[in-house]
């Protein structure tokens, strides 16, 4: 793996590590107290600060600077990355991920805690560098005094401080921001292998506000479906991921009702996209389905129908399709409040 500080392999196998800082505001007291109650990762984003918690892991205690065939002063070791989708950030301009790294050094192997494997270390913001063969690199305007990682309670914190820092990062805030953390310590023939951890959350989501359910803020990952050619899929039914969209930014829409009818006009499911913005939906033996978007509760045209998807679906194939909405169709004065 090429290790460069300014440039660097746009799908680095390791994260950017990041802690957190003393918690004073009342905001921040929220966060501290979910933080101890749930040990799924956390992310909160203010227009002041934000917050990324790692996953709570198993380890207690590190051992890095591992002698390991292949292994070179500089290779990244340890990495943590908090990155979001595409869809809320200027390409080549935004950053698109947070990294911390814990590089490779001679002399180990060395044994810590997590705040000792991390010390020095810094949360770089990376932006994809859009004249190059995929690649990113670090923005040239991070502060390190706002944008920091700390260690609570064993867990890795990334911090972001400040109105101008949370702005500089996030020109849009994500609805959701995956977790990686990968550990490059596998002997290989060729050199270490990696390890790594993923875990997508809702942002802005805790413990309090869903009742104290476990894993209630993280988006459950896509179920790969079995080739299209084996024996198997032939007798899967196929699964389609709806996600519904505005149409005027492609944000996502919550808690809206899809009214699913089949080539006959009858209704075959109402589904709601609930907290994360969509929902699966198997496929039914018989044909192409209507999908209708109604209006969100609560809005003068409640029975209005704000967006329309006409699914033809090719079986066995599992796939993402979005479903456009226009919520101005929703308002008694023709726009969203």
């Amino acid at each position: 793996m090429s290790n460069r500080f300014i440039l660097m392999s746009k799908r680095p196998r390791f994260p950017f590590l990041a802690i957190l800082a003393l918690v004073t505001s009342p905001q921040a007291m929220i966060f501290a107290q979910s933080l101890k109650a749930s040990p799924e990762g956390q992310a909160f984003i203010s227009l002041t600060e934000a917050r990324f918690v790692f996953p709570q892991y198993s380890e207690q205690l590190y051992q890095w600077d591992v002698p390991i065939k292949g292994a070179y002063p500089g290779g990244a070791e340890f990495m943590w990355e908090v990155r979001w989708p595409d869809q809320y950030i200027k390409d080549g301009e935004d950053p698109l991920a947070l990294w911390l790294t814990s590089t490779w050094k001679l002399g180990g192997p060395h044994k810590g805690n997590l705040a000792k494997l991390i010390a020095g270390r810094t949360v770089d913001p990376m932006i994809n560098c859009t004249t190059c063969d995929g690649a990113v690199f670090v923005d040239t305007q991070r502060d390190t005094t706002k944008v920091f990682a700390t260690v609570e309670g064993g867990r890795l914190v990334f911090n972001i401080r400040g109105r101008d820092a949370v702005r500089r990062i996030f020109s849009k805030t994500p609805d959701v921001v995956t977790f990686v953390r990968t550990v490059r310590q596998t002997p290989r023939e060729h050199g270490p292998g990696d390890s790594e951890n993923s875990q997508t959350i809702l942002v802005n989501c805790h413990s309090a506000a869903t009742g104290g359910r476990r894993n209630a803020c993280i988006v459950p990952p896509k179920k790969k479906p079995p080739d299209p050619d084996s024996a198997a899929a032939a007798n899967t039914p196929r699964e389609v991921y709806v996600q519904v969209l505005r149409f005027s930014d492609a944000t996502l829409v919550r808690n809206i009702e899809v009214m699913i009818k089949m080539p006959d006009n009858k209704v075959w499911a109402v589904m709601s996209t609930g907290q994360v913005g969509g929902f699966w939906m198997r496929q039914p033996p018989l044909g192409p389905l209507l999908l209708l978007a109604k209006c969100p509760l609560g809005t003068p045209r409640r029975t209005t129908i704000s967006g329309t998807l006409f699914l033809g679906i090719t079986p066995h194939l599992d796939s993402t399709v979005h479903l456009m909405t226009d919520l101005t169709l929703c308002s008694a004065r023709g726009s969203v409040r």
